[in-house]
């Protein structure tokens, strides 16, 4: 199976079908192809070299700035003290937040297959896939481990790619409810700064918009599917390429509205519910066991602060980063500082360690090594 790439064909358009999961384009006649490629593409040595360069020198970059962040955030801790808590961290504690993880990602694999409308084997299909999309978006800091899900998950099911990201955008939607209905229960109940609680304002009111302009957008597809279609017809495009695109919008529009059945809805809101409990679970482990003797509340607080900080790109390997989404919200509380960078460094060991071992074995029985994350950007 060719995850990236264009796996030895070297035709132009046929690897932007497989991405969609599409049938190609027409083809231009093969004189225009020629031309196109002499005038256009650079020789293909020079284009590989310069892209793995690029690739490595914003990898080294967001390594940088995670770094910084991250002795930014410990330049007033007593490392002494903090290598001291490091040795006295409770071992059974930190084993089942690593469960809880596993549990989580899990969780976050049926839910997708319950979005998609799969079930038994296919689900379990759908595994590797999220594993792979985490490392990836661990380890690369531009989210592109979302495009190796669609791949891994169109492999294993035959979905479809378009129609996938319909359910990833979808599932995103729904990870944003879960954080609003979580912060509306527990949160009241914290002493919290006014502008912590201010951003928390603006982040529902952006979650709410998000979910009626996909609501709108499904209960209006037959429209917005003809206006795209307008649209296409009016740009000097080939008809084929215009059925093309306007068949990957339907697609698209077609998994953002996947969950049709109250029992398809039953399964998702099940599955999202144990993400999120066990997502909690693991961070309340974790302050457990670096010796915080704190309820369930900080542990969501810190759950939705590194899942929001979480969602846009960061530096590789969440590295400083990370830290600091978890240090804020503890320092917030009041718990000291050298506490606080213990529970976030056991933290991101804890929550990242599986998915790096997970999705390295499953790279692995995919034939893929880390010299194709350069052709990912």
């Amino acid at each position: 199976m060719v995850l990236f790439g264009r796996g030895g064909q070297g035709r132009e358009g046929e690897y932007s079908s497989r991405l969609i999961g599409l049938p190609p384009p027409p083809r231009l006649p093969r004189a225009e192809r020629r031309c196109r490629r002499a005038s256009n593409q650079p020789a293909k040595g020079v284009a590989r070299i310069g892209s793995t360069r690029a690739f490595w020198l914003r990898f080294a970059a967001g390594l940088a700035i995670g770094l910084l962040c991250l002795v930014l955030a410990a330049r007033s801790v007593d490392l002494a003290e903090v290598l001291t808590r490091l040795q006295a961290t409770d071992p059974a504690l930190t084993v089942l937040g690593v469960g809880a993880v596993v549990l989580t990602t899990v969780a976050k694999a049926w839910r997708w297959a319950a979005l998609a409308g799969l079930s038994g084997r296919a689900g379990w299909g759908l595994f590797p896939a999220v594993v792979v999309g985490q490392m990836i978006n661990t380890l690369v800091p531009a989210r592109l481990g979302d495009l190796a899900r669609l791949v891994l998950g169109d492999s294993a099911t035959g979905c479809g790619k378009a129609f996938l990201l319909g359910t990833i955008v979808l599932e995103k939607l729904i990870d944003g409810l879960c954080v609003l209905a979580v912060a509306l229960l527990v949160l009241p109940f914290l002493q919290l700064p006014d502008w912590f609680v201010a951003r928390g304002l603006d982040l529902g009111l952006g979650v709410v918009a998000l979910g009626m302009g996909i609501g709108g957008l499904v209960l209006l597809s037959d429209r917005v599917l003809a206006l795209v279609a307008g649209l296409l017809g009016r740009l000097p495009l080939p008809v084929g390429w215009q059925r093309w695109l306007t068949h990957a919008t339907a697609e698209a529009v077609r998994g953002l509205g996947a969950i049709a059945s109250w029992s398809q809805r039953g399964r998702v809101a099940w599955w999202s519910f144990l993400a999120w409990a066990s997502s909690i679970a693991t961070t309340w482990l974790v302050l457990r066991a670096v010796g915080l003797e704190v309820d369930v509340g900080p542990a969501i607080l810190v759950t939705i602060t590194t899942q929001v900080g979480g969602s846009v790109p960061m530096a590789p390997g969440r590295v400083g980063v990370f830290h600091s989404l978890v240090m804020a919200p503890l320092l917030v509380l009041g718990i000291g500082t050298a506490t606080a960078l213990t529970a976030a460094v056991v933290l991101h060991l804890v929550v990242f360690g599986p998915q790096l071992v997970l999705g390295i074995l499953f790279l692995w029985r995919e034939s893929v090594t880390l010299r194709h994350f350069p052709r990912l950007s």
